[in-house]
């Protein structure tokens, strides 16, 4: 992180290439001009009063000088005091730090974390998360009206009060409050704030999830209704996935090339993959699928000890794949 002084400082990132936030600046003092590389963050960390951060007009205002940002900024880490923070159309990450901040996400799949103090979040359009600091047991949430969550811990997270927000994030779990369509999707595909393993867990109805490779580590449970769907999408983190699916009733792929590892035993699921040569790996044992668009199979224990047979019991008829290690049946 690059930090300014208490003049007129210049950050310009633009011709550096980086990823999560690589490339970042905290400012002090002084009138700054911050251009980013499309994955930076400006910091107001050490401010000594509020600040006022909007990013759909690139204005900054409040204790740390009246910054203009040119572009390229994707993320904003307030002050330890009540500040205001406004995104734009764009995916963004927005960090309170302390104080009663007032957050309001914009368009975009945005990943907002209150930190201290009472914040009140709007998430706007698109699928916003919001980060908890605890276990899921550790808060109380009442979802009639706005969604206020309330850290149980003395002196962490606070009481925030959270509209158009999809996805509250807990240590150990990440909670689906809206189950999408098929048009209007939960997609955590480009979020950049999914951490540690915690289980994603869906509506009481049929869910729509769109993920990245970056849901690796995570059990996916939609909670097994009728047509609860996980559909992939590569265009931030590449298109090989590790799946623990449970509950899941449908898997969709895109027009890439496609490279999915189930970790469990699938039991009725249908896997279509769509056009691109897709290959699909599966957990050895029995498996039963559907599978369309899918042009490779293979289980994954390998060397095993003790061995393990493969059976897949196949619940369409399918022609021009290539099995690498199953017995397979077509019911």
């Amino acid at each position: 992180m690059a930090t300014g002084s208490n003049q007129a400082d210049t950050f310009n990132a633009a011709t550096f290439v980086g990823l999560f936030g690589t490339f970042n600046f905290e400012s002090l003092l002084g009138n700054d001009p911050i251009t980013g590389n499309g994955n930076t963050r400006i910091s107001y960390s050490q401010a000594s009063g509020s600040v006022s951060v909007d990013l759909s007009t690139g204005a900054v205002s409040g204790a740390a000088g009246a910054d203009v940002i040119t572009g390229g900024v994707n993320s904003v880490q307030g002050s330890n005091l009540a500040d205001t923070l406004v995104g734009s159309s764009n995916d963004e990450y927005f960090f309170g730090s302390g104080g009663a901040d007032a957050i309001s996400a914009g368009g975009g799949n945005d990943g907002i974390t209150g930190q201290g103090g009472n914040d009140t979040i709007d998430g706007g359009a698109g699928t916003d998360m919001v980060i908890f600091t605890g276990t899921q047991s550790q808060y109380t949430v009442t979802t009639l009206g706005p969604i206020v969550v309330q850290d149980n811990t003395a002196g962490r997270d606070g009481i925030d009060s959270l509209t158009n927000v999809e996805v509250p994030q807990f240590s150990d779990a990440i909670v689906l409050l809206s189950s999408g369509a098929s048009g209007s999707l939960i997609d955590f595909s480009t979020q950049q704030q999914i951490s540690g393993s915690a289980s994603v867990i869906g509506t009481a109805g049929d869910d729509y999830l769109c993920i990245g490779s970056n849901i690796f580590g995570h059990q996916i449970n939609l909670g097994g209704r009728v047509a609860d769907t996980v559909l992939l999408n590569g265009s931030v983190f590449g298109n090989s996935y590790t799946l623990n699916l449970a509950g899941v009733e449908n898997l969709v792929g895109s027009n890439s090339d496609e490279f999915v590892n189930l970790t469990n035993n699938a039991d009725g699921l249908v896997v279509n993959l769509g056009s691109g040569n897709d290959h699909l790996s599966f957990v050895g044992g029995t498996n039963t699928l559907s599978l369309v668009d899918v042009e490779g199979i293979a289980g994954s224990d390998f060397c095993a000890t003790p061995g393990v047979n493969d059976v897949l019991n196949l619940s369409t008829t399918i022609t021009g794949w290539r099995s690498a290690s199953a017995t397979a049946t077509t019911r």
